[in-house]
């Protein structure tokens, strides 16, 4: 059990200096510096306005009447379950 936490220790420490390192190298360059920045998001009202919406039919009465209406079921009151005192009990059983 030791030798597993000394060697998971020793790779976080690898990882730990890899990734220091990898970040000094990298940081020093234009990439870096430019990763965030780009071009200015697209203004979201003008796709709104050249976006258009599906037409909704409007339903006709015998349509309406074909639907059914939905059941709802009646929720009755939780029952709490029963306690077996025998069934988990730590006593020797008796006999």
């Amino acid at each position: 059990m030791k030798t597993l936490l000394i060697t998971a220790a020793v790779l976080m420490t690898g990882a730990s200096v890899y990734g220091i390192v990898d970040y000094r190298q990298k940081s020093g360059k234009k990439e870096f510096h430019n990763l965030y920045t780009g071009s200015p998001a697209v203004k979201t009202t003008a796709a709104v306005k050249t976006m258009q919406l599906p037409k909704i039919k409007e339903a006709t009465t015998t349509e309406v009447k074909k639907t059914k209406p939905m059941l709802v079921k009646k929720m009755g009151k939780k029952r709490q379950p029963k306690l077996r005192l025998k069934q988990f009990s730590r006593a020797r059983p008796a006999g």
